[in-house]
């Protein structure tokens, strides 16, 4: 009697074991699958972040190249600054950057470049340069001038016939952006460098 009276509440014992144990066990996968679920979604999110910052620069005018294009090596020397003694750098040692093309003798390059100037800032936190290709001027009255417009974080780009030639430049203002040594997009005409804007471009370079 003593035994089928253990065995009986060993019997209960388990059923009431499985009823309580089971809300916890589906509690639990729950939460596993709302953990993957939200996995799932900050993927889709990140993706359609850097979709949603092309279609941004799309709507502002920039073209997206389906097939990037590479740069040669030498397209262009570069300066840091007005101040840098002599060149350091070619075009073709950036795996990523913002070119921009201009003139002096351009009125919307001129009223353009304070914005850039800014800009420069903002994009150096992301590792990311702005080159600027200046066309026609000596280097001598390029340097005069980015100093009588205090435009100190103005990347000077010079000799950059080949760079001008391979993409068509026939007129400024017009920014190319580069990734992972190739040119991915451009834009023809001047461009608001709005923090908006700057945060796209980097979302696009990232």
């Amino acid at each position: 009697m003593l035994f089928k009276w253990g065995a009986a509440s060993v019997l209960i014992a388990i059923i009431a074991g499985f009823f309580y144990l089971k809300p916890y066990a589906e509690h639990t996968n729950n939460k596993i699958e709302e953990k993957l679920s939200y996995n799932d979604n900050e993927k889709n999110i990140s993706n359609k972040s850097v979709s949603d910052a092309k279609n941004s620069l799309i709507s502002l005018g920039f073209d997206i190249f389906l097939t990037p294009k590479h740069i040669s090596h030498s397209m262009a020397q570069i300066m840091e600054n007005y101040h840098s003694p002599s060149y350091n750098k070619q075009l073709g040692d950036f795996k990523k950057a913002i070119i921009h093309v201009w003139g002096i003798f351009c009125p919307p390059c001129r009223r353009e470049m304070p914005e850039l100037n800014h800009a420069v800032k903002d994009f150096r936190q992301s590792n990311i340069p702005v080159i600027c290709l200046c066309l026609t001027s000596p280097l001598e009255e390029l340097k005069d001038y980015l100093k009588n417009n205090q435009l100190n974080d103005i990347s000077i780009a010079m000799d950059g016939d080949a760079f001008i030639e391979q993409f068509n430049v026939s007129s400024v203002p017009q920014t190319f952006l580069l990734k992972d040594g190739k040119i991915i997009a451009k834009i023809e005409g001047a461009f608001e460098w709005s923090q908006n804007n700057i945060n796209d471009i980097k979302e696009v370079l990232k």
